[in-house]
């Protein structure tokens, strides 16, 4: 699946056909955006479900999470 959110989910979301129309959707809804060198509007998907509310998916994790505290089982002397 693409990073970015396909001309149909583009039209759906903005209800929209035309790139000007759907600029003009986006920023006014505050979306950020980027269009390409051949004129297609880019908006990442994980930005897409964070604006409407859906939790952002999770880096996979390398099986290494943050360092333990070992400082608590260190003995005063």
């Amino acid at each position: 699946m693409s990073p970015y959110l396909t001309p149909g989910e583009l039209a759906d979301l903005t209800d929209a056909r035309s790139r000007k129309t759907q600029e003009k959707w986006l920023q006014s809804n505050g979306f950020v955006f980027v269009v390409s060198v051949r004129g297609h509007i880019k908006v990442l998907r994980t930005h897409h479900d964070a604006m409407m509310g859906l939790q952002m998916a999770r880096p996979v994790s390398d099986g290494c999470g943050p360092e333990p505290d070992f400082s608590v089982f260190q003995q005063s002397v």
